[in-house]
């Protein structure tokens, strides 16, 4: 029986992530705060990011999961 379940917490913590990562780097390039400029930057990271998790089952989370066993599978999601 599989014990894992969906996390929402760490599906819209990853969306909230590459926003701030979004954010960052239009202010840093000197760009406007648009919806255009967002899209722009967000869509090529966040897509493939959260289908990889998905696919690896990084949003499935077992009752009682340690950080260090979600490492290899978050850093063979980032190769």
């Amino acid at each position: 029986m599989d014990t894992r379940r969906f996390s929402p917490a760490l599906f819209f913590g990853d969306i909230a992530t590459f926003l701030l990562f979004a954010f960052v780097g239009l202010s840093s390039h000197d760009e406007g705060y648009s919806a255009s400029n967002l899209t722009r930057v967000i869509l090529p990271f966040l897509i493939p990011w959260l289908v990889i998790a998905y696919l690896m089952g990084l949003y499935r989370k077992p009752e009682t999961a340690e950080p260090a066993s979600v490492l290899k599978p978050v850093m063979m999601a980032w190769i």
